[in-house]
């Protein structure tokens, strides 16, 4: 159970995050930091409000990274580590997340989320709600797994990779690192890296 957690970054995915928290570890105190100046003193949700970034020092050691961004989302991750923070991870309750699945640290897995047996997260990868991740997946670090994704058996993703909302891959189809695909797409056959892909079935487009 979580008891003091520091949140770094203060957007909507922070309050996803917030409330998976508070439904597993309601006694848990949440603190919240950005570095954008107007957001410094509001309130983001349930009397929770936001702090300066530069005040980090002086806050929680169990920190968790609430940026739904990939790209930024690993700056702000890779900073912490190096100063010596340990990212923790969050899974709401209502996730289901195998005991024969590996999952690393600064991962966030939100509600009705599947986790299926063999299969690996790397560090800070987001699982939004409804995912599913069948077996043997293996998910690339700081990707963001949309809502209602369903990765097919044996599927592999890359690193700082985007999958949108509803999106289907295909078992054993393997997507590279540094992709976006597009919400609703089906994907069909391996993507290599740098790529943007969307529609039925899956199709590259131009940056």
């Amino acid at each position: 159970m979580l008891t003091n957690v520091l949140l770094v970054g203060a957007g909507g995915h922070a309050k996803v995050v917030i409330d998976a928290i508070k439904v597993s570890s309601p006694d848990c105190l949440i603190e919240i930091v950005d570095n954008n100046k107007d957001k410094v003193g509001q309130n983001i949700i349930d009397d929770i409000f936001v702090s300066d970034y530069n005040e980090i020092e002086q806050l929680s050691n169990q920190v968790f990274v609430s940026i739904g961004d990939c790209r930024l989302r690993k700056l702000v991750c890779n900073q912490l580590q190096n100063s010596g923070k340990k990212l923790i991870s969050v899974y709401h309750k209502e996730a289901s997340i195998s005991f024969y699945s590996r999952i690393d640290d600064g991962v966030f897995i939100a509600a009705k989320s599947i986790v299926a047996a063999s299969t690996v997260i790397h560090c800070s990868v987001i699982l939004n709600h409804g995912s599913i991740v069948d077996h043997d997946c293996e998910i690339g670090e700081y990707s963001h797994i949309g809502p209602n994704v369903t990765l097919g058996g044996g599927v592999t993703v890359g690193k700082n990779t985007f999958i949108g909302s509803g999106a289907i891959i295909l078992p054993m189809v393997k997507i590279g690192n540094n992709v976006v695909i597009g919400a609703g797409s089906v994907i069909i056959s391996n993507i290599p890296d740098n790529q943007i892909f969307v529609g039925v079935p899956g199709r590259r487009i131009e940056k």
